[in-house]
């Protein structure tokens, strides 16, 4: 396991493959950050919506379909960690990218052992924070992708679909 290394040129993969309207939900008590991160988010054409606490993105979770989550680890009641646990018990392929300005290496490991995509250290670099934002969604889109066609082998080779239709079997 290993925490990624953020040495990319902000021209790298500056591209984007994605048609639909992305929603990203910021998650942090601290609505300076909010308000930032919204306005920068909305400028790069995103959808944003926002919660103060862990449980309140987790009862939005549960209604509406996010592309990616950004948490602040330190929130009032449940943790950011704790949260990307109960996200990832939902089974939800939603990205979590959390964002602390208490960092250590140690937090940074727990947060990515826990199931996030990657980790932040407030104040957001934000050319470096863009990169890795756009490749989080370009990683769903893919999964996204691949779940679709899984499934559609699935359909295609079931049993039904297999057994008597082909001519000699007519």
């Amino acid at each position: 396991m290993s925490v990624m290394m953020r040495t990319c040129s902000p021209e790298a993969n500056t591209t984007s493959n994605l048609t639909m309207k992305e929603k990203i939900l910021v998650v942090d008590d601290d609505e300076g950050i909010q308000f930032f991160l919204g306005e920068v988010l909305r400028k790069k054409n995103y959808e944003v919506d926002s919660a103060t606490s862990a449980e309140q993105a987790l009862t939005k979770v549960r209604k509406e379909d996010y592309s990616l989550v950004l948490m602040d680890v330190r929130l009032p009641g449940m943790s950011g960690i704790e949260a990307i646990r109960k996200l990832k018990e939902l089974n939800l392929a939603v990205p979590i990218i959390i964002m602390t300005a208490y960092s250590s290496k140690e937090l940074a490991i727990q947060a990515v052992q826990e199931g996030a995509y990657d980790f932040f250290v407030k104040p957001i670099k934000l050319e470096e924070f863009l990169i890795i934002l756009r490749r989080a969604l370009e990683k769903r889109q893919l999964q996204l992708e691949v779940d679709k066609l899984e499934e559609s082998l699935k359909k295609k080779y079931e049993f039904e679909n297999i057994i008597g239709t082909s001519g000699p079997m007519q």
